[in-house]
């Protein structure tokens, strides 16, 4: 059915027909509301009876619309029985070799983005099976589009054959001889004999055309199909007809890519893209390739030269080949030291580390509280400390072609946190966007989108595009089902999903966060959990997914486009840096098989301070250990703590005069959330088993006695206490019995039986009441953005108003021993200790900050009754181990060892 100019089709009008493709009529539309031209084709009327063909239609356009890639034609959509394609102007490659040999220089060019566009395809299972110079268009910038990929099929499955006319996305006149699929002179040898294929035979027709664009001449000429198919099959294609200044590693390339045998050509185009930038960087040299061995040496000189001579080979894929068995490289392994004088950034919440996708080049934070960013390129020997990037500069992350870093720069005076981006040669930083909170992961797609997640209260994934705009909100998390944050996006080759971690409250306590690995999919918005108990999920390669547990980094494999496991997971690095308290790890992997990370193991032996309103710090005598919670008793003598040195909470007290620390629970008892009796005889607590004994108890302060379980858990409401009344009657609780979570309140005289004191519509939370037992503070989830704010009430009527106390946002309320102030934590935007004075007639002053934070230094967990001096809890940063990057070289072929088992 032909259409003339200025027939409509849903917002696009057609100007004029472009001509006759593989499965219909192709003309140019303007789509009238984008203001932008397309490729339209219609579909032939036949083809609408025919139920299959239909269904064929539809989902190879659904398959070839998630190419998302900067070198690959892009379909806008389908319109009723029509398809919109990005319309690409320019010659196709075989206009241009009709004039002869292509330069080298624009040759190389031309190559490495078909080569990226192939790797895209390839990553999410996809093979062309038809590549030839007239499914290439040249730009007159230059940029290279890869079209009709109406031969492709999922994986290269299924059979060799089948008509061209059923190709949906075919613009380009359809090839004869239809019962092969592809032209004959790009064919592998395998299609030419109609076997089945896979992405080599794309490595083949891309080897064919570099060939092509070389030489300038036919690499299999003939006047008839069959005399091009015999070439195929029998003839050696001659490398003397490139020119003679080619590179000896793109000479490799050729015949690697052009062996008759798919057992021995290469297999991955992205080496083939390594080898051809390898090729085009001034710094590129055809020595032979040199076997090195690095011996221990602690000059960083020899180090570092040895790495340059190891980097320069194995990073661009640079491989001795055997004529038939190509034997895997070793996985090499080395460390880099900062900038003399410096020290590797270890933030226990903010990884500070990113890899370039090619392996190239490393990007680390320096200084604790993030002094600046540094590029380390592994063939060179200097570092490139990046200047003028903002406030605090980390999180860092790379695009997807490696042009650009992105980045995240704090909160200063007068200025909003920020995502930016760099070049990561050095040069003008450039905002993309204001960010709320503190970053938590980035992850930048191939539509140029980057998809993040910050710190604020109860906040989800968002995606901004690259070149800067308002976010747009993707996800937000449950907070029904308890879900808090969304964190630690990583965008999926396909640009149609993102796995990302949930953070949800957990059952065991109150300061612990459950997380599990959960995967958004962009077009429906459905959020589904595929592993729990897991962290920071990262693709490495096309086949496993990367993830931290409390027991460490695990790979496992996985299916990036259905977004499923496929196997069990394996331990894989034993000593990285893990961040418990925002379930991170300072640990990348490049495309290219890369492994860098910090060293250090999980970051959860922790010591404990006194600190003053002037910052001065003083150390307890408390041995170092995995502390998570603290509490002064009420004469301020001791403290109950919790501890996390087995993975399993257990309660110590500690006695500030004698400095001992002893465990009052038994071994097999699991406590949480410990809050002191009013005389300071017992610690109540929440224990938990995970079946009918998990409750509330007690046991005595002085140790050993055994728990008393005061009322157990049903129905899954768990009970957490938060605080005694000083008459030492009752006990405040936080449960989520309404689906949100509320105060109640247990008399410890009669038959335990909680009844509801504080239910309000937005939470309510860390209810504590003062000395003098008149007013109760808590702390409420405010609004739809759950900001917290700190409350006030009279105690024991509670019903009457409410009376904010905080401003800015607040938590965890605590009571000066005069009960004539609150003490309060800011969130994590106005961060420190504030303090707010309570007139004896109900009068509340202003906020005011006696503490102001202290960057990555540590939490504080309780305050002196005095408000004098504060308790702080910080994580003891081995020096030994994180003054260094650590850097694997061939990290795949360890992997693939130890997914079979090995060590």
């Amino acid at each position: 059915m032909a259409l003339s100019p200025g027939t409509r089709i849903g917002s696009y009008e057609v100007v004029g027909p472009l001509g006759a493709g593989g499965m219909g009529e192709v003309y140019r539309a303007r789509d009238a509301r984008l203001g932008r031209d397309a490729a339209i084709k219609i579909l032939p009327e036949v083809f609408l009876n025919d139920a299959d063909r239909v269904a064929r239609f539809e989902r190879e356009a659904r398959t070839l619309a998630s190419l998302n890639h900067p070198n690959i034609a892009g379909i806008y959509g389908i319109e009723g029985s029509a398809i919109v394609m990005e319309l690409v102007e320019g010659e196709d490659l075989s206009e241009l070799l009709a004039r002869g040999p292509v330069p080298l220089a624009d040759a190389l060019k031309t190559a490495r983005q078909i080569a990226s566009a192939l790797e895209a395809a390839h990553e999410q299972g996809i093979v062309h099976r038809d590549l030839k110079p007239a499914n290439v268009k040249v730009r007159p910038d230059g940029t290279v589009k890869v079209l009709d990929f109406g031969l492709a099929r999922p994986g290269g499955s299924g059979d060799a054959s089948g008509s061209i006319a059923n190709s949906p996305t075919m613009t380009s006149p359809a090839t004869a001889f239809g019962m092969i699929i592809g032209t004959a002179a790009y064919m592998s040898p395998e299609q030419a004999r109609g076997k089945a294929v896979d992405r080599r035979a794309d490595v083949w027709a891309f080897g064919v055309v570099l060939y092509e664009m070389l030489s300038g001449r036919r690499a299999y000429p003939g006047s008839e199909v069959s005399d091009v198919l015999a070439s195929v099959l029998k003839d050696t294609l001659p490398l003397d007809g490139v020119p003679a200044d080619t590179p000896a590693a793109i000479r490799r390339l050729l015949r690697r890519c052009l062996e008759k045998d798919r057992a021995d050509r290469l297999d991955s185009m992205a080496t083939a893209r390594l080898e051809i930038a390898d090729a085009m960087a001034p710094s590129s040299d055809d020595a032979p390739a040199v076997t090195a061995a690095v011996a221990p040496n602690r000059s960083r000189t020899m180090l570092i030269a040895a790495v340059a001579v190891i980097a320069a080979s194995a990073l661009t894929g640079f491989v001795v080949w055997r004529a038939r068995t190509p034997e895997p490289l070793q996985p090499i392994s080395f460390a880099l030291a900062p900038p003399l004088g410096e020290m590797v950034q270890v933030n226990v919440n903010q990884p500070a580390l990113a890899i370039s996708n090619d392996g190239r080049r490393i990007v680390y934070g320096i200084g604790v509280v993030g002094k600046t960013l540094v590029v380390r390129s592994l063939d060179q020997f200097a570092d490139l400390p990046l200047t003028n990037l903002g406030t605090q500069p980390r999180s860092p992350f790379f695009s997807p072609d490696d042009k650009w870093l992105g980045y995240f720069a704090a909160a200063s005076s007068g200025e909003a946190a920020r995502l930016m981006k760099v070049a990561p040669t050095g040069g003008a930083p450039l905002e993309i966007a204001t960010v709320q909170g503190n970053l938590r992961g980035a992850s930048w797609g191939r539509d140029n989108t980057i998809v993040f997640a910050s710190t604020a209260w109860e906040s989800g994934l968002l995606r901004v595009s690259a070149d800067g705009g308002d976010p747009e909100v993707l996800t937000k998390p449950d907070t029904a089902a308890g879900e808090v944050d969304h964190q630690w996006p990583s965008v999926m080759p396909d640009g149609r999903h993102v796995v990302f971690t949930v953070s949800r409250v957990s059952t065991q306590g109150a300061l612990e966060l459950q997380r599990d690995i959960a995967v958004l999919d962009l077009a429906t918005r459905n959020v589904r959990v595929i592993r729990q108990g897991a962290s920071y999920p990262r693709l490495v390669g096309t086949s496993h997914l990367l993830f931290v547990t409390d027991r460490g980094v695990f790979a496992a494999p996985f299916d990036p486009v259905a977004c499923e496991f496929r196997g069990e997971a394996v331990r894989v690095i034993e000593d990285v840096a893990v961040k418990p308290s925002s379930g991170g790890a300072d640990v990348e992997v490049s495309n290219a098989g890369v492994l860098t990370y910090i060293a250090g193991g999980s970051v959860t032996v922790k010591s404990l301070a006194w600190i003053d309103q002037h910052g001065v710090e003083t150390p307890m005598s408390a041995p170092e250990r995995g502390y998570g919670e603290f509490k002064l008793s009420p004469d301020a003598t001791r403290a109950v703590v919790t501890t996390n040195d087995d993975g399993a909470s257990s309660l110590h007290v500690y006695d500030l005069t004698r400095g001992t620390l002893s465990r009052i629970t038994p071994p097999t008892e699991r406590g949480f959330a410990p809050v002191w009796s009013s005389d300071g005889r017992f610690v109540y607590y929440r224990s938990y088993y995970g079946d009918a004994d998990s409750g509330l108890s007690r046991i005595s302060a002085a140790g050993g006695g055994s728990p008393e379980l005061l009322l157990a858990e049903k129905d899954n409401i768990a009970l957490t206490p938060t605080g005694a009344t000083p008459d030492g009657r009752s006990l405040l609780l936080r449960t989520n019995a309404g689906g949100r979570f509320e105060i109640q309140i247990l008399n410890l005289e009669g038959t335990p039986s909680p009844t509801r004191l504080v239910a309000d519509p937005d939470g309510a939370e860390d209810g504590q009441v003062s000395p003098d037992g008149r007013w109760l503070a808590y702390r409420v989830r405010v609004g739809s953005s759950g900001a917290g704010q700190v409350f006030l009430r009279p105690f024991p009527n509670v019903t009457d108003s409410r009376v904010q106390v905080s401003i800015d946002g607040g938590s965890r309320p605590v009571w000066a021993a005069n009960s004539r102030a609150v003490f309060y934590s800011g969130t994590r935007e106005s961060g420190g200790i504030w303090r707010v004075d309570l007139a004896a007639n109900g009068q509340l002053g202003k906020p005011m900050l006696v503490l102001a934070a202290s960057g990555d230094a540590g939490q504080v967990i309780d305050i002196a009754t005095g408000g004098d001096r504060f308790i702080r809890i910080q994580p003891v940063v081995d020096k030994t181990k994180t003054n260094e990057l650590r850097v694997m070289l061939n990290w795949f072929e360890l992997l693939k060892q130890k997914m079979a088992g090995g060590k």
